[in-house]
């Protein structure tokens, strides 16, 4: 599956280069390296043996936390797609302020032009996704006090979403500034990885039920 991603992403940018790809195209590349590096990321936690150093081996996830770590990862995607394509729509500065394109005129939206839509529209899915990660980190604590694994790796992602949004926001502010869009780059890399591997461990927990329930 690594080698597959990995070959795709080369793919998809060397066919850019020699023939030329339509932006939304090209804003599954970053997608599918965010892929690649969470599955080096996984690999890395197995190979160094992570489980044995914390409780995630006998972790129980109730199986609606489950469902909804899987559909966290799979919009954090569409999040992240979004985001790939404000880059390459070139659309990072067309609204200069924030929250808001306009913060003078916060609703003011039959005015803006396509890369403003695009903006705005990434701006609202990352929203969405921080209120969803400290809903669900909130949930996380309650019912998982006693898990390490669980209870600090969801206080990480939270944290992780915040500082995200927060270099989101600097990007405006110092007008596309080259550290600050890396940061922005790493930091949603990093909260990624750390959702994929409550992902594992929800798989895992999942087996673990068919296999209790079948004995």
């Amino acid at each position: 599956m690594l080698r597959f991603f990995i070959f795709l992403q080369a793919l998809i940018g060397a066919a850019a280069v020699m023939w030329g790809q339509s932006d939304f195209i090209l804003a599954a590349h970053f997608g599918i390296s965010l892929i690649s590096f969470a599955s080096i990321f996984l690999l890395m936690l197995l190979i160094f043996e992570i489980d044995k150093k914390f409780d995630s081996a006998s972790l129980f996830i109730k199986k609606k936390h489950r469902i909804e770590i899987y559909a966290l990862s799979l919009y954090t995607m569409a999040v992240v797609y979004t985001g790939a394509l404000v880059r390459h729509t070139e659309s990072n500065l067309v609204c200069a302020d924030w929250p808001f394109c306009t913060n003078t005129s916060p609703l003011g939206f039959s005015g803006y032009s396509f890369n403003q839509w695009v903006q705005m529209g990434h701006r609202l899915t990352a929203a969405i996704l921080l209120i969803w990660t400290l809903l669900l980190t909130i949930r996380i604590i309650k019912y998982y006090r006693s898990s390490k694994i669980m209870y600090w790796g969801w206080i990480i992602a939270c944290s992780l979403i915040f500082l995200q949004v927060f270099f989101g926001a600097m990007i405006i502010f110092t007008l596309l500034n080259l550290g600050v869009a890396l940061m922005h780059a790493l930091v949603i890399s990093c909260y990624f990885g750390m959702i994929s591997y409550f992902v594992l461990l929800s798989t895992r927990s999942g087996k673990h039920e068919k296999t209790g329930s079948k004995s």
